[in-house]
């Protein structure tokens, strides 16, 4: 059969590039979906810490003031544990796991503090990006090159470097060149000092330290070694490991 009379009947285009197109097409199908699962998880955990941050606000409304409203209260807890459960059902009917979801909502419901809400708001929204921008790279949108420098997820945490030291800096992961980063900072009498980049190839799974600060940890495999990262609770952690597993997704 002449390879010519074949293209032309397939617009142009050989059979090897039309299979290699579907494959990627199939992969980037994958990877959308997987992103998508992360981020509707990461949104009811989010919204779990709501209703849980709400419920908490009214009881200490009550306890505080004896001419407070508890009406109000009543109904912005009810209307974040309706909004948790309207989450939780679309993550499940994205693919998610029962278990998964209940740890999604369990871990928002944990949560006790300012810096809590703020690294899960801040994690839902670097999913809720990578979504995005995955579907802009499914179109061809030129926005997805533009959105790599705001899939980020930075913190100031104490970090076990490839060579076994340990240290106390900022730690930054993000997309440079399609690849997922970390930058560790360094500082050095109140300034920051150094910086070293190192390419994430994997997450691994967390672990419980024995003893001492940052007793939660997510190793990573770099291009330069294994790198620990140390978590001051279980919140941060799982946050985390989210959040670079998400970003993982877009660049397998």
């Amino acid at each position: 059969m002449n390879s010519k009379h074949t293209k032309g009947w397939l617009g142009g285009k050989s059979l090897i590039s039309i299979f290699g197109l579907q494959r990627v097409k199939k992969k980037d199908d994958i990877r959308l979906h997987t992103a998508s699962v992360h981020a509707a998880l990461s949104v009811t955990r989010l919204a779990a810490a709501i209703a849980s941050v709400a419920s908490n606000c009214k009881n200490s409304s009550i306890e505080s003031a004896e001419d407070a409203d508890p009406i109000i209260g009543d109904i912005v807890a009810s209307a974040a544990a309706l909004v948790t459960t309207v989450c939780a059902e679309a993550a499940e009917s994205l693919g998610a796991q029962k278990t998964n979801v209940s740890s999604a909502i369990n871990s928002g419901l944990a949560i006790q503090t300012t810096d809590d809400m703020i690294t899960l708001t801040a994690a839902a929204a670097t999913c809720l990006r990578g979504v995005a921008a995955l579907k802009a790279r499914a179109t061809g949108n030129a926005y997805f090159p533009r959105s790599q420098n705001l899939l980020q997820v930075k913190a100031e945490l104490s970090v076990v470097t490839p060579s076994g030291s340990r240290t106390y800096g900022w730690a930054c992961i993000y997309s440079k060149h399609s690849q997922l980063m970390l930058s560790l900072q360094k500082k050095h009498l109140g300034f920051l000092a150094t910086r070293k980049e190192y390419k994430i190839l994997h997450v691994m799974e967390g672990t419980q330290e024995a003893q001492g600060q940052g007793n939660l940890s997510i190793s990573l495999r770099s291009n330069n070694g294994n790198i620990k990262l140390l978590f001051k609770d279980e919140t941060q952690s799982l946050v985390w490991t989210s959040s670079i597993s998400n970003l993982l997704q877009m660049h397998n």
